[in-house]
């Protein structure tokens, strides 16, 4: 088993989102998705608990491999009558508007996820939607089949913007240079595990600020620091994702992070998988997130297992992963 690292104090590394320098830990972790294993160094703030690399790799877009993100363009998708027929009939049913089909389909499909964050957002089908860091735009793609009026997403690293036949749009751009153009445009916006990536955080998240509309909703579902799985894994634990992940927040983090920038969090609604603990599990044996190992299948084998005590871990409040949904403050 790959021996855990020894954490020190230091006073060299000021939190970027408290700003807090005394009694700051440090520590080393591997990067393990692919199994390069090269070293990266992190701190935990004393103050704020919020995980952060000390210093962006200078080289860090080789961490991005193409497969890395979900950048096959999605126009046959888009396309499709078939899916933009069934999907509306799935909401509809979601949304009161009895439909026999929608109701069966519900049942029997994966569940359409948006309909829960439509819930809690208080939007409907009428939202004018915002998807940052999308990468080819899937999720806002299916958004729109499902008759969302207005569905636009960001993320720079796309080859080129993307425009589908279904009226959905992915641009190649930034969020600060897109609020330039569009202050108050966006009934709900959404950064699904995007915002870790950020090396910005403050300017992610006052750009944000700007495209948002008077009654509107800001979606942030992140990996959380200060949980179980930080605490039992440390350098260890899969969601850190040395160098990608360059700020693990926790609930007090993010709540600074968004007061900063003028918003406020209403809730937060905890959404981790099994993945904390297989996964974390397999890098603590120094097994990579993609290799071939005889101790793999075993830990494997335990995954229904991890997905109870992730769903207990939810309820606790102590899960690795959660959605905050943020509105402007008062």
């Amino acid at each position: 088993m790959f021996a855990m690292s020894t954490a020190t104090l230091s006073a060299a590394h000021a939190c970027a989102i408290c700003g807090h320098k005394e009694g700051n830990t440090t520590f080393t972790a591997r990067e393990m998705l692919f199994g390069r294993r090269d070293p990266f160094t992190y701190f935990e703030c004393c103050g704020c608990g919020c995980v952060q690399i000390t210093s962006v790799p200078a080289n860090l877009a080789e961490y991005y491999p193409k497969a890395y993100f979900a950048f096959r363009p999605q126009h046959k998708l888009a396309r499709s009558r078939w899916r933009g027929w069934i999907d509306g009939k799935r909401v509809d049913h979601a949304e009161g508007l009895f439909s026999p089909l929608g109701w069966v389909a519900n049942k029997l499909a994966t569940p359409l996820n948006y309909v829960t964050w439509m819930r809690e957002s208080r939007v409907d089908r009428t939202a004018r939607v915002l998807d940052i860091g999308c990468g080819a735009g899937k999720l806002i793609v299916r958004m729109r089949h499902a008759g969302f009026r207005e569905c636009i997403g960001l993320d720079p690293y796309i080859e080129q913007t993307l425009r589908y036949a279904n009226g959905a749009v992915v641009h190649r751009e930034t969020v600060d240079a897109f609020a330039n153009e569009h202050q108050g445009a966006f009934d709900l916006i959404m950064l699904h595990h995007a915002l870790e990536h950020m090396p910005e955080q403050a300017d992610v998240l006052n750009a944000v600020r700007r495209l948002l509309a008077p009654r509107g909703c800001v979606l942030v579902r992140i990996p959380l620091a200060g949980g179980y799985a930080w605490r039992t894994y440390r350098e260890n634990w899969v969601q850190l994702d040395p160098p990608r992940h360059l700020y693990l927040h926790t609930p007090q983090s993010m709540e600074t992070l968004a007061a900063n920038a003028g918003l406020q969090v209403e809730k937060v609604v905890y959404d981790s998988t099994a993945r904390q603990l297989l996964g974390s599990e397999l890098w603590v044996r120094d097994i990579a997130t993609n290799e071939a190992h005889p101790e793999r299948a075993a830990i494997e084998a335990r995954k229904e297992e991890f997905a109870t005590d992730a769903a207990a871990l939810n309820c606790a409040g102590d899960g690795d992963m959660a959605a905050f949904y943020l509105r402007l403050a008062c």
